[in-house]
């Protein structure tokens, strides 16, 4: 079987390009006009406050998780000596 290019595959049986390819040239040319130029992403903030509540919201989640484990161990401790000594036999 013969490899023939997209190019050459899509002209193969019709004489002109169809209205796929029109679409297809207009959506490239599009996309390299509204693309912007790496000195404006540099200089560019529209996504500093999304990152800025990311960061507060790790730094939230990580102080809880330490506060949890600090605090759940010794409530922990100090559940399972009550438990303890609600059980233990009336003399």
């Amino acid at each position: 079987m013969a490899r023939t290019s997209h190019k050459a595959a899509s002209t193969a049986g019709f004489g002109s390009k169809g209205p796929g390819d029109r679409i297809v040239r207009e959506v490239r040319l599009l996309s390299r006009a509204n693309s912007p130029s790496s000195k404006e992403l540099v200089s560019s903030s529209s996504g500093v406050v999304f990152v800025e509540y990311v960061a507060l919201l790790t730094l939230v989640t990580v102080i809880g998780a330490v506060a949890v484990v600090g605090l759940g161990i010794p409530l922990l401790k100090l559940y399972r000596f009550a438990q303890m000594v609600l059980s233990l036999p009336i003399p």
